[in-house]
């Protein structure tokens, strides 16, 4: 539920029945679970454990380059996914430069531990829009943590 975050603010919108401005609706830009990078980081501390100067540098863990969207299409699939829907306007002020597309290279994760995302961006909507409606009704959100852990767990490579 952090601040300057794009889903969370999105539902924290919709939640308040407040109008979203969107800068750059066409921007595309790179979105993933947070069990993602945490699954790399997983893979990583394991192998630190011996011998850790062969993986003792820095490493990106993101999504598959074939789940980097438009920011337009990330709302319309939280509207999809959710029970009440963001509203959304696009900012008409005069826009400082903001690149039109940002992207993380992943291969030396993928070469040298073996690490890929095993989730699309589409699943990782919908397990995140599960996980605030469950916590935004009262459910158990540790319960549905949970749950996502083991289908993450589960989820074949290749997604």
């Amino acid at each position: 539920m952090a601040k300057d975050r794009f889903v969370p603010d999105l539902v924290n919108a919709m939640r308040r029945y407040l109008v979203v401005t969107i800068r750059y609706p066409d921007a595309v830009r790179l979105w993933q679970h947070v069990l993602e990078p945490l699954s790399g980081y997983m893979l990583l501390a394991e192998r630190l454990w011996r011998p850790p100067h062969q993986y003792s540098d820095s490493w990106n863990f993101g999504p598959s380059p074939q789940d980097c969207r438009r920011v337009r299409w990330i709302i319309e699939k939280v509207n999809e996914f959710s029970t009440e829907k963001v509203s959304w306007t696009v900012d008409p002020a005069i826009k400082l430069h903001e690149a039109g597309l940002l992207t993380l290279d992943s291969t030396k994760a993928r070469t040298e531990l073996g690490w890929q995302s095993r989730w699309s961006v589409e699943t990782a909507l919908r397990s995140a829009i599960d996980w605030y409606n469950d916590y935004g009704c009262r459910g158990d959100a540790r319960r549905s943590v949970i749950r996502d852990i083991d289908n993450y767990e589960t989820t074949p490579l290749n997604h």
